[in-house]
């Protein structure tokens, strides 16, 4: 079993800003590998496109997202009741979500490209937290999963467009890699 630690250091409540990337390029899935075999701030940089445009090779801002509305959880999936032993859970149940507020025709037009599609979604830490006196950004990447578009126009509001992933996987860790990246 895996060191749990106890205290209080790092904990905080934490915003996050959200990237999404088609995921069926070489170029993207290279650089995740990199990234997955060594989680550090440079690696996880080449995955993030700065110029803006690049969907097809690298993963894009989302956008100024409703800060409640960006949600990623794994429950308990397929279970079956065991005799001797009780519950026995099979596998997992991965969910995320994130609802977009400047829901412009232009972003709809960029958003629905990615409906049913594979793609990767990166959640990073907006602020950093502080572990053992050095700064660090949580980084949580989901890779490979079809992405699910849907919208919502209600009269005195502005148009919400939401994206969502859900996947049964074996484990957590399958569904998505978490790691605080030093920002020293």
């Amino acid at each position: 079993m895996a060191k749990v630690i106890y205290g209080t250091d790092g904990i905080k409540q934490k915003d996050y800003r959200i990237y999404v990337g088609l995921s069926d390029n070489s170029t993207l899935q290279s650089a995740i590998d990199t990234y997955v075999a060594s989680p550090t701030q440079t690696n996880l940089n080449a995955l993030i496109d700065t110029q803006g445009g690049q969907l097809d090779t690298k993963l894009q801002e989302f956008g100024e997202c409703r800060a409640d509305s960006i949600d990623m959880s794994i429950a308990d999936g397929d279970s079956v009741d065991g005799n001797v032993l009780g519950k026995i859970v099979l596998n997992k149940a991965g969910t995320f979500t994130a609802e977009l507020l400047n829901a412009t025709p232009e972003n709809i037009a960029a958003i629905e490209l990615l409906d049913g599609r594979n793609c990767t979604i990166l959640m990073l830490e907006r602020d950093t937290h502080i572990v053992n006196g050095i700064a660090n950004k949580t980084a949580i990447l989901m890779n490979g999963f079809n992405l699910s578009y849907t919208e919502k126009i209600t009269g005195s509001d502005s148009i919400r467009s939401t994206i969502t992933i859900e996947k049964s996987v074996p484990s957590a860790g399958s569904f998505r890699i978490i790691a605080d990246l030093s920002q020293a």
